[in-house]
């Protein structure tokens, strides 16, 4: 957390979680997201399904520089295989924004695998 006042008790170890953002401290310093921000967590934020466009939109931060993102879908949580269509994504301090152009699914699935070089 760096320099500051004496934390309470609960709120340091690696599985807490002092701002109640359901990430504990272990993942916000994995993901380079604020252990004391509740709304500062890596998460898929919105996601656009194609009308007009050729493609659906993934929306997801808080990202962070100096991390790698990976971007993964699957149309099956429970047989399926998960493809990667996006691979080492640098990241920056805010939101991204990357597009799907895989063939549409009547049911698609993402997930975010976050690399820290």
């Amino acid at each position: 957390f760096g320099p500051g006042p004496v934390y309470p008790p609960a709120t340091v170890g690696p599985s807490d979680d002092p701002d109640g953002d359901g990430k504990n401290n272990l993942d916000e310093m994995i993901s380079g997201t604020n252990p004391n921000d509740p709304l500062s967590y890596l998460r898929i934020m919105a996601l656009s399904l194609p009308g007009q466009e050729t493609s659906a939109v993934i929306t997801f931060g808080n990202t962070a520089a100096g991390r790698l993102y990976n971007v993964e879908s699957c149309t099956n949580l429970l047989a399926g295989d998960w493809v990667t269509i996006h691979t080492n994504i640098a990241g920056f301090d805010g939101t991204m924004w990357l597009a799907d152009t895989q063939s549409p699914a009547p049911t698609r699935f993402y997930r975010i695998k976050l690399a820290c070089p």
